[in-house]
């Protein structure tokens, strides 16, 4: 009921609602049908707002003398706003009892039409949420959007003239209504559904989930939460997350935690946490600060789940993966890694690195007499021995058997290694009770100093194994320092001229194939033929122990019309198994000089006629290049002519000039392994193959870089443009047997791309 009061001019509205809730509902209705004026609750006579009548005046301020007008209408204008009010108030008492959408609508469809005989009406959704779609009518129709109140459109609320002619004012008027109160309650039901997945969610996900206010106490966590910590709703309601907190946490985590969700509104990282029944259990979480409409934060949440198994067994395979199981000192693979870490420290603070290859003088006699079981127990009595005399920072590995390496680092003087050495003869030599039996051994130390032997690490080993058969020869327990000069001196007497050429003859080099392949593909796009001595008392000789005694000598030329003739030969046989494999061979200054250089090489091309166009290539050191570079271009461009491909190898390590790269004819360009190797943690490295990747493309040449040994490595190679690489992450050189299985495994597995 409406009526005027006359003292304060104003007008008043009477209501009675059944709980503060039936009261909202109304005081909603009669905003939506009164959206000229302005409701005020005034008073109530009763304040107990659940079951009982509960009179309310509400104040109606209208603007103007025109809005009261329309708000004390006529006889009839006021039954139409008394029906429209009692209408909005049944949709939104279907809306509290739950109706479903399609009923709602239905109601809102029905009653417009029922207090406007002459409109036909339908609403269509922008989406298919309801499990009713209404159908466009076949007259021609109106439409007004349903609109959100952030402004998405929900559907459209249509009406058409069941009678002749265009809707009239109040047709329009009540198509405005009705796609107004379509929109309340189709937003209404999209939170209800959004809520219930909400709950769901919570309820369900796999995650334990903790919810705190802007102080930290818990305000509500989920079943996840206590099968994972043990504590339960009432445990944990107005707690703090201290409650999980495990002594064996670092306290430093927290402050970290607390600047980077100031900073970040959000952090991650794993944590320990103490069970209910006092044990710890490890965390992989996620807290995020939740934001009010003023973006200040109002609550915490806290996801987690426990990670507890799959963190033991990730350290139990890196443990398995990098120490040695009898003695527990590093294996291999992370004496390999220390020994490249110490390398790039020895560079970085003009320190000395010291390598010690360590093998037992008499073991094997031990072992032999007394059992495998004891031969265990005593290296693992002599490991702790030798470990204990070490520094911190060093290193003891046992890479098999009786043999260890040690890697001495942050050595100011070359001679520090030397109280070392001692040390370590004296903890091998003295006796060792194993059981009943008083056992004595001995060590023989090969030693090798970097930078002074500036070699890589498997060079370094090598060198130390050298000298550690020297020190076995000088008469044992000793060590023995490796010479850089006299080991040129030696390898020159044992791989003289007559050697190698015996060995050419007698079928002992072979050449060995190492992939290259496109990074980005996976594709396989050539391999480089690598010359091995295959040594009949040394073994499987690389190329940098023979190669430097024939560099200047005629036999470099004999050497390498074999190796062209060997790699098109196999290039041939691949053909014919229907693999067509583009080869690289490396070629001396010497041999690409030769008079007879360009003939020959027609004459080798001649005799495999199967060979294709560019599968051929030669690479050649840029240094090499540099000593005659006009005659060297000539030799180039007549190869080109015949289709064989050239490449500048190790580029970058010469006197790169930009001249000298326009003039030089070779369509690919080398990027040389140390540049590449180094990149992931030396800038510099970084900056030159960046410069040498910007060169290639600016001279419009292909660019492949070597020593490709991580995927780390290819990735910020192909981001920089270098597309094409080799290198042990890929594969090793391998025999031409070997290389066909090895293609098969590589396509059909693509490992390293994991």
């Amino acid at each position: 009921m409406i009526y005027y009061q006359g003292v304060t001019k104003r007008f008043y509205m009477s209501v009675s609602a059944t709980g503060v809730y039936d009261l909202s509902i109304q005081l909603s209705a009669c905003a939506q049908v009164f959206p000229m004026i302005k409701i005020n609750a005034l008073s109530t006579t009763s304040d107990s707002g659940v079951t009982a009548s509960v009179p309310v005046a509400l104040e109606i301020v209208a603007q103007n003398q025109s809005a009261v007008s329309q708000l004390l209408p006529d006889k009839a204008g006021r039954k139409l706003a008394q029906i429209r009010l009692q209408n909005h108030y049944r949709i939104l008492k279907m809306l509290s009892d739950n109706a479903g959408l399609d009923s709602v609508l239905q109601a809102i469809v029905a009653y417009v039409e029922t207090a406007n005989s002459s409109l036909i009406c339908s609403i269509r959704l922008a989406d298919v949420n309801a499990s009713q779609v209404y159908d466009w009518p076949t007259t021609p129709c109106l439409w007004e959007s349903i609109v959100s109140i952030k402004g998405q459109v929900l559907g459209i609320f249509v009406i058409s003239s069941a009678q002749v002619g265009q809707p009239d004012a109040t047709a329009l008027e009540f198509m405005k209504y009705g796609a107004s109160l379509a929109a309340i309650v189709i937003e209404k039901k999209m939170a209800e559904t959004e809520l219930r997945l909400a709950s769901s969610v919570f309820d369900h996900t796999h995650e334990g989930i903790m919810i705190t206010d802007v102080n930290g106490a818990i305000l509500k966590v989920n079943k996840t939460f206590t099968s994972i910590t043990g504590f339960d709703m009432l445990d944990a309601l107005g707690n703090t997350p201290r409650m999980l907190r495990s002594p064996n946490q670092a306290a430093e985590l927290f402050p970290l935690m607390y600047e980077t969700l100031a900073a970040n509104g959000q952090w991650s990282g794993e944590i320990c946490n103490r069970h209910k029944n006092g044990t710890d259990f490890t965390s992989k979480m996620t807290v995020s600060s939740v934001f009010d409409a003023a973006g200040q934060t109002v609550n915490y949440v806290a996801m987690f789940s426990d990670v507890t198994e799959s963190t033991r067994h990730a350290l139990q395979l890196k443990y398995i993966a990098h120490y040695d199981d009898l003695t527990g000192l590093p294996n291999r693979v992370l004496l390999a890694d220390r020994l490249q870490q110490a390398i790039i420290q020895s560079n970085r603070f003009q320190r000395s690195v010291a390598v010690g290859f360590i093998d037992l003088d008499g073991f094997k006699a031990i072992n032999d007499a007394w059992g495998h079981s004891t031969g265990d127990a005593l290296l693992s009595v002599l490991a702790l021995r030798m470990k204990a005399v070490l520094r911190e920072g060093d290193t003891l590995a046992r890479i098999g058997g009786d043999e260890f390496v040690v890697v001495l680092v942050d050595m100011t003087l070359e001679q520090d290694y030397q109280v070392v050495m001692e040390r370590l003869l004296q903890a091998v030599s003295a006796p060792v009770q194993i059981g009943p039996q008083l056992l004595h051994v001995s060590a023989s130390i090969g030693v090798t100093l970097y930078p002074a032997d500036r070699s890589d690490p498997d060079l370094l080993m090598r060198h130390a194994d050298q000298s550690m058969y020297q020190a076995k020869q000088l008469g044992r327990n000793r060590f023995h320092l490796f010479d850089v000069a006299e080991d040129v001196e030696i390898q020159t007497r044992q791989l003289s001229l007559e050697q190698i050429e015996r060995a050419l003859k007698n079928h002992e080099l072979v050449l060995f194939y190492q992939p290259k392949i496109n990074m980005r593909t996976q594709q396989l796009i050539g391999v480089e033929a690598l010359i091995r001595w295959q040594h009949p008392e040394r073994g499987l000789l690389l190329p940098v122990e023979f190669l430097p005694q024939i560099e200047n000598h005629a036999l470099s030329v004999t050497l390498g019309y074999w190796v062209i003739d060997t790699a098109l030969a196999q290039m041939s046989q691949w053909q014919a198994l229907g693999q067509n494999i583009p080869i690289s061979v490396n070629v001396s200054a010497r041999h690409l000089q030769h008079d007879l250089f360009v003939p020959q090489l027609q004459e080798l091309l001649a005799r495999y006629p199967l060979y294709q166009r560019d599968f051929l290539e030669l690479e050649l050191l840029e240094t090499s290049a540099l000593q005659d570079i006009v005659k060297v271009s000539s030799v180039l461009n007549a190869c080109a002519a015949m289709g064989v491909r050239s490449a500048l190898d190790d580029f970058g390590t010469g006197y790169s000039s930009l001249a000298h790269l326009k003039r030089l004819p070779s369509e690919v360009i080398k990027i040389d392994r140390h540049f590449v190797r180094d990149m992931l943690e030396d800038p510099d490295d970084l900056a030159i193959v960046k410069g040498i990747i910007g060169l290639s493309a600016a001279f419009c040449r292909d660019v492949i870089a070597e020593g490709v040994e991580t995927y780390a490595h290819a990735s910020l190679l192909i981001e920089l443009g270098c597309l094409q690489g080799q290198g042990f992450g890929i594969a090793r050189s391998m025999p031409a047997d070997s290389f066909p299985n090895w293609l098969e495994t590589w396509q059909q597995s693509a490992i390293w791309q994991a």
